[in-house]
């Protein structure tokens, strides 16, 4: 029987704040207190965390600093903020402590999505690729809410994905009354305060043909999610890459051509991350694996 939407929507605001990996944390905290301190550094190991990132967002477009447009980079964020803040922001996100590294594979997707995408931006020139970059990034922020503080719920998730043979979007829909990972990154976004062009990537990064104010920012997430998928980087409860929208490259004036070329240019980017010491503590467990 499919869980009720209010039941999941009680849930949710009752959870505590986000957790993210211990092992990032541990890095972002070094480089803070480091002697020579590196902006450089510090925006890059933000930019692979979905979970700080969004923080950092939300305390940036907060109505205490009142700036007159909402902030949608990490850099433009933590150069306003300062990097006291930072810290601040950094000591109140707790860190994941039941397995964490089974959750690595949500990361490392986050983080090579957030890369394509900014690619698929510089290459089409339509849209600015650090935000291209951040949307990636936070794209699948509501699946990591749903993976790490609902562990039984998703569990049923992954149960109903394999018996269905269905991808873990549909199959989300299907435990969840209809929700899915999207809508939950809609709570978030919302709630945050993001910018409305973050927000729509996270709703609608499956279905851009439903972008209303921004379909090209949210083309270029949803292709590099595909792209992502299909070269196998990381691992967001999918064993093939998903479809592409009949928009995606035409909102993005690509054409066939152009998808083999950004296929082959990505793929020679992810061949150079190296996340081994950003993300694992010890060798890589995807959270399937794992019962609630």
């Amino acid at each position: 029987m499919p869980l009720h939407p209010k039941s999941i929507r009680r849930a949710f605001s009752a959870a505590a704040s986000i957790a993210t990996l211990p092992s990032i944390t541990a890095r972002l905290s070094e480089l803070l207190d480091a002697s020579e301190v590196s902006y450089k550094d510090i925006t890059d190991c933000v930019n692979s965390d979905p979970v700080i990132a969004a923080a950092l967002l939300r305390v940036v477009n907060t109505s205490y600093y009142g700036f007159p447009a909402r902030i949608s980079t990490i850099s433009h964020a933590l150069t306003l903020l300062g990097l006291n803040v930072v810290n601040q922001v950094l000591e109140k996100i707790p860190t994941i402590t039941r397995e964490p590294h089974t959750l690595v594979g949500l990361w490392e997707h986050s983080l090579g999505v957030a890369l394509g995408a900014a690619h698929v931006a510089r290459f089409s020139k339509i849209v600015p690729p650090d935000e291209a970059a951040l949307g990636g990034l936070l794209h699948d922020l509501g699946k990591i809410v749903l993976v790490s503080q609902f562990p039984e719920i998703y569990y049923s998730v992954r149960q109903q994905r394999d018996e269905g043979h269905l991808s873990i979007y549909e199959a989300e829909g299907l435990v969840m009354g209809g929700l899915t990972h999207t809508t939950v990154g809609g709570w978030i976004a919302k709630e945050a305060n993001f910018p409305a062009a973050v927000r729509e990537v996270m709703t609608c990064h499956h279905h851009p043909e439903r972008a209303r104010v921004y379909p090209a920012l949210t083309c270029c997430v949803h292709l590099a999610n595909a792209i992502c998928h299909g070269l196998n980087f990381g691992y967001a409860g999918d064993y093939k890459a998903p479809q592409l929208s009949p928009i995606c490259l035409k909102s993005l004036n690509l054409a066939w051509n152009d998808l083999h070329i950004l296929i082959d240019e990505i793929d020679d980017m992810y061949q150079e991350v190296n996340t081994t010491g950003l993300y694992r503590q010890q060798g890589p467990k995807p959270y399937d694996s794992v019962a609630p």
